[in-house]
Order: structure tokens, then sequence, then C-alpha cells
């Protein structure tokens, strides 16, 4: 997932600043919506990849892989193939945290070793990036919304990251980033983002209408099945 959209994000941009658009905004606007599209149809594959283990669907596979999926997750630690589904959705919240946190510092560090030491040139602060910032806060806010639906837990930490985040971004914003090279309509740009944060709201629900359609057998492996609880939820 990491790997697919750092190469997706370049290849991107990229492809975009070849075009040479007439105006900043632009520029900006066609980055937002590509890399948006791009990392949602990503996420996409991949919730319905952990539903497919998870219930049992073949969406992607064939029923070979199912049972050879089964049998992996009865030699583990897991009661059910519900909850390593869940923890494959935390685990992806957990990186995109720790990435997100990392990426600003080393890029600045590279920038500053190579333009600020090398070259010595005093703007070694990297531009910053209207289209990768708004994309990722969308980005990380549906995977935040995915985990609340398949581990409720992560509603009681979204406050406790998003405030992280934000003070962070606050820090990065001060400290690690240079001034845009061209102005942008401010406005403008906030209207079409808009549009994006809507989307992502009706990718979120249709996430919940399958999650509630898909027939779970809620089945575990242990032998006390009375008291071990397989899945997110006490009710089955």
């Amino acid at each position: 997932m990491l790997m697919v959209n750092s190469t997706v994000v370049v290849i991107t941009k990229t492809i975009v600043n070849f075009e040479a658009w007439d105006f900043k905004s632009q520029n900006t606007k066609q980055k937002v919506w590509r890399i948006f599209m791009a990392k949602i149809l990503n996420l996409g594959i991949y919730t319905l990849i952990n539903v497919e283990m998870a219930t049992q669907t073949l969406i992607f596979r064939d029923d070979k892989f199912i049972e050879d999926y089964e049998l992996k997750v009865k030699e583990t630690k897991y009661n059910c193939r519900e909850d390593l589904g869940s923890e494959n959705m935390v685990k992806l919240l957990a990186t995109e945290f720790v990435v997100q946190l990392i990426r600003p510092l080393a890029i600045t560090l590279a920038n500053y070793l190579f333009y600020g030491c090398l070259k010595g040139r005093h703007q070694w602060k990297p531009e910053f990036e209207i289209p990768d910032e708004i994309v990722w806060l969308l980005y990380f806010q549906a995977i935040i919304w995915l985990n609340v639906i398949v581990s409720p837990f992560t509603a009681l930490l979204t406050p406790i990251l998003l405030y992280i985040i934000f003070k962070y971004n606050y820090f990065s914003l001060r400290n690690l980033k240079g001034m845009q090279k061209q102005s942008s309509n401010a406005n403008d740009t906030g209207y079409f983002i808009m549009i994006f944060l809507n989307l992502t709201f009706l990718f979120i629900v249709s996430c919940i209408v399958v999650f509630l359609t898909l027939p779970m057998t809620h089945e575990n492996w242990t032998y006390d099945k009375e008291t071990i609880v397989c899945g997110p939820f006490l009710n089955n």
C-alpha cells in the first residue's frame, strides 16, 4: 500500500508538471483529483481483499485461496478470520500515521544536506505542496472511518491521532516547509476540495452498506466458543 501510494504520487506530480498548466490553481486541481482517485482506488482494493478474507466471499481469489488462508489463520493467534481482517486495517492506520510524521523530517533533512550544505544555498526548505497535504488528510480520514467499522475502539484513539497530526502539521508548516513559488486561488481550491470530501463520505457509506450486506459466520476455532467472541461486535 505505502509503496504503491508513494509511486503514484511521484508519477502523477511529474505528469501534471510536464503538462505545464497555465495557472497554479489548475495545476493544484489536476494533482488533487488524480492522486485522490488513485489512493482511494488502492484503499478500496485493499479493503475488498480483507473483506474477502473475513467473509469467505470470492471477489479476487478462488476456492483454493480461501482454503489455504483458513488453514493459515487457524495456525496463528487469531480466533477467527474477522479478527485478522480488523488487525490488517489497524496496521494500515498505524503505518500511515507514523510515515506522515517521518516523511517531512526526512525530506527536509535530505534537502538541507544537498542544498544547504553541499551547494551552500539558503533556500533549502522544500515547497509546501497543497495537493500532497489535502489528499493525504482525506485519505487518512477514510482509513479512520473504515477502522471504526471493523475496529470500533479506533473511535477512542481518533481525537488523539488528529490532534497530534494537527500540531505536527503546524510545526512542519512553520519550520520545515518553504512558501509556494506561485500564488493560487485559495477560495477556488477550497470549493474544489469539498467535492472530494463528499466523495470520501460516499465511499465510506458504500463500505458500510457492504459490511451490513455480506453474511459473516462469526466462527472461531477455540474450544471455549461461548466466551471468546469472534469479530468486532458482541452480538453475532
